[in-house]
């Protein structure tokens, strides 16, 4: 007889697969018999005609595709496209200070 143990637990802790919780160890289990239901072996990959490949991961996260609004535009003082429009800051001169950033 062909017979499936299946053990349920929402937290692994504590030996095996029962769940230490509250300082009570409760372990849900059940068998299932495998003879009532209908079942049935599923074809070999041969038979199919192709071969199942493994899921494509991409390069990246997909939050990096919605980035379309520019950050960054062109500074009044020194023409240059670092003037960043939430800190209202240029990066390269850094208006609207009244000294100009520069480092020897």
């Amino acid at each position: 007889m062909n017979t499936l143990k299946v053990y349920i637990s929402s937290r692994r802790r504590g030996n095996g697969n029962c769940v230490l919780r509250d300082q009570h160890l409760s372990c849900l289990t059940f068998e299932l018999r495998l003879e009532d239901y209908n079942t049935r072996e599923l074809p070999a990959t041969q038979e199919l005609g192709f071969q199942p490949e493994p899921p494509q991961r991409n390069g990246g996260t997909g939050s990096f595709g919605k980035r379309r609004n520019k950050t960054h535009t062109l500074c009044v003082r020194c023409g240059r496209r670092s003037f960043h429009r939430q800190k209202s800051r240029c990066g390269a001169c850094g208006y609207p200070s009244s000294r100009i950033r520069k480092y020897n």
